[in-house]
């Protein structure tokens, strides 16, 4: 009797996978930046998975700006309680990291692409990116959960702030499908 209780445990623990094993795939539209310290690029979306984190932007070029790259020592950093870690930045597509620039043409006023990092923990609440160079991107508190009150986010479309409320705006206009066009 308790040998055939055995073969039925081993067999659902065989057949059930572990937290470890579960695959995650979350994915946040325009998440909420509480603070960021360049009103010209935005984040567009995140994709957590079981391989690797993904972060979408889209870069709208100042009158005064040829070139973009992002710093090879670019990081994510995550806190849960008093657990820190930090991610540095894996691949780029869109956009070269440094020190190789993507020169923008004549006609091109702005630019889409997507910086990949390790995975992280599904169950974090936000995350804090940075680019480890003088006068770097910065962005706090990107929120990687939806709570009614904090759907509000900004971008920005021909230097004009527009701030909307993400429950009721459902086309995401410039961000649409840049997911997908990068990949």
């Amino acid at each position: 009797m308790h040998i055939r209780y055995i073969i039925i445990v081993l067999i659902l623990l065989t057949i059930i996978p572990s937290k470890s094993d579960a695959i995650t795939n979350k994915k946040i539209e325009n998440p909420y930046v509480e603070k960021q310290s360049h009103s010209n690029l935005i984040i567009c979306g995140i994709e957590i998975n079981k391989e690797d984190t993904r972060i979408y932007f889209k870069y709208k070029r100042n009158n005064n700006v040829d070139w973009i790259n992002f710093s090879g020592n670019t990081y994510l950093v995550t806190t849960k309680g008093q657990d820190y870690r930090r991610y540095k930045v894996k691949e780029s597509k869109g956009i070269p990291l440094s020190p190789n620039k993507h020169y923008f043409s004549m006609a091109e006023n702005s630019v889409s692409f997507c910086l990949i990092f390790p995975n992280i923990d599904d169950n974090i609440d936000y995350i804090n990116l940075y680019e480890d160079v003088e006068g770097g991107f910065k962005f706090y508190k990107i929120k990687l959960y939806s709570r009614i009150k904090e759907h509000y986010n900004q971008f920005y479309y021909n230097d004009y702030k527009y701030e909307y409320d993400a429950t009721h705006f459902r086309e995401k206009d410039w961000c649409r499908s840049i997911q997908n066009a990068i990949i």
